[in-house]
Order: structure tokens, then sequence, then C-alpha cells
């Protein structure tokens, strides 16, 4: 029986070693000391292009190594991300999201949901989220279809109009009853048609 990591390591066949490296199931000790062992028998780590020594590999089933491109808190935002990289080709999964959903205690425990994508694809997804953080990919809004456009007030054709909500007392009495505009020239108040 092996006492350190260095006398296991040794002991592994060069393939065996090279997929517990790459595993991402080892500890960084561990995967530093399998590095070091793979590299004193001469043999080259491939990493993806765009992988870091922090992401985390996953070994899944359908194959293929999937990297951890961010950790999120929530899962709202995990998904939306995921939509989007799919969307341009890039397969991702939210990882842990149920769990954090279920209890975000334990999400806290887990470093949140993580967005992993296929590592030949983590220089792409890294680029495609980046360009998302500082907002080049928002979609450019038609001021047209910005807002529902405020009538003229029927009484005094005043154009300062406000949209007026149920209150709480109104909507639990009458619970189907709709928001409303006012004007505040001439204090009208109707019914929003729309």
């Amino acid at each position: 029986m092996p006492s350190s990591l260095v006398e296991a390591f040794a002991q592994l066949e060069d393939d065996e070693l090279l997929r517990r490296a790459r595993s991402g199931h080892l500890t960084d000790v561990a995967r530093a000391v399998a590095l070091a062992e793979l590299d004193r028998r001469g043999i080259e780590v491939a990493l993806p292009d765009g992988a870091s020594d922090d992401a985390r590999v996953d070994a899944m089933d359908a194959g293929g190594d999937m990297l951890t491109l961010v950790s999120l808190p929530a899962p709202t935002e995990a998904h939306i991300l995921v939509a989007r990289l799919q969307a341009e080709g890039i397969h991702a999964i939210a990882a842990d999201a149920h769990l954090v959903q279920a209890n975000p205690l334990v999400g806290i425990a887990v470093g949140g949901v993580r967005v992993l994508v296929a590592g030949e694809q983590l220089a792409q997804a890294r680029a495609l989220f980046e360009a998302m953080r500082r907002g080049e990919l928002d979609v450019d809004d038609d001021p047209s279809r910005t807002a529902m456009q405020a009538p003229e007030c029927p009484r005094c054709g005043g154009v300062h109009v406000t949209a007026k909500p149920a209150g709480v007392f109104r909507s639990l009495v009458l619970w189907n009853d709709a928001p409303r505009w006012h004007c505040p020239g001439c204090r009208h108040t109707w019914p929003n048609s729309i």
C-alpha cells in the first residue's frame, strides 16, 4: 500500500494517470502531484483551449469533458446563460441547479449553480459570457415598442397621464379589477381599456 500520493501515482499506468489528472475529481494537491508525475515521465498534458487551473472538469456520460465556465448564485441566471450558450451552438448545462433551487443554504455550500460547457468550446463560451457581461448582446429595444403609450385624458386632453394600479382592497374585493389611468391635472380616473 502506497504511503503518499507520489508513490500512488508513480505506480499507475500512463493512461490511468492521465485519465485521473484530467478527471477533475482530484484535489488541487493531488492534481499537482499527478501533473508532476506525468511531467517526470515526459507525458505532455493537453488541456482544452482556454482551460485554466481552477476550471473544474466533470466527466460526462455523453462523452467529453465538461468544464466550469462560471458559478452563479441563482438557478434562473444559470439557465438564462445556458440557453444563450446553446443558442450559439455551445453544449452547456446547469449543474446543481435543482439542488440550489430546493435548498438555497446548501447552494451556498456547494458554490452555487455551475454552468458547464464542452471542453473544446470553453474559449468560445468565455468570449460569449464576457460579451454578455459587458452588455454587448443586449437586445436593442425599438422605441415605438418599449412601453405602452399613455393616452390623453378624455376630460381635459392632458398628456401627463399615469397608470394607477388597482388598490389592494379593490383587488381583493373585486378580484378582476384592472389598472386604471389617472390624470393629475383634472384628477379624472378611467379604466385601462388595453
